[in-house]
């Protein structure tokens, strides 16, 4: 998942650019805020999709597996990808539509963790309750991967046999 074309701050509705997006999060993070935006690319698919609008919580918060985070790299990019494991006070991430990880992370990467999703006006629940311990799972076995591009091929059969 790929950084916003726009940021939008709840308080004030104004839109960003998407090259100030890093510093507006490091900036809002400091301010202990939340923040929306419109999430763009498919890391994240079927979880979190082009179009979602994602509310990121800027608080202070204890990264545990299974968390979708804002996470900043080196180059300012800003990911918004899923903990899949812990090695001490540093984190692996990587998206949940992807083969491989994006890294090992320390939590001062993180600007913040995605507290909510909505999808054409509706909140979207799975992906950030419990089970994202069973994503979680799949994901490092190397199975979630598999099983997305699996369904994704079903349903597209499925389709074309309803519409002919």
């Amino acid at each position: 998942m790929h950084s916003p074309n726009y940021v939008e701050h709840k308080n004030t509705a104004k839109n960003f650019p998407l090259a100030d997006f890093a510093d507006i999060l490091n900036i809002a993070s400091k301010k202990k805020i939340r923040i929306t935006f419109k999430a763009e690319g498919a890391s994240m698919s079927p979880f979190v999709k082009t179009g979602d609008i994602l509310t990121i919580n800027l608080n202070d918060f204890n990264p545990s597996i299974g968390t979708v985070v804002a996470h900043i790299d080196s180059k300012k990019k800003v990911l918004i990808h899923r903990i899949i494991a812990r090695q001490g006070d540093r984190y692996i991430l990587k998206g949940d539509n992807c083969k491989f990880i994006d890294g090992i992370m320390s939590k001062d990467s993180f600007a913040g963790y995605v507290e909510s999703v909505q999808r054409r006006g509706k909140f979207v629940l799975f992906g950030l309750g419990k089970e994202k311990i069973f994503i979680v799972l799949l994901s490092r076995s190397g199975l979630l991967f598999p099983i997305l591009l699996f369904l994704r091929g079903f349903k597209k059969y499925i389709r074309e046999l309803v519409n002919g």
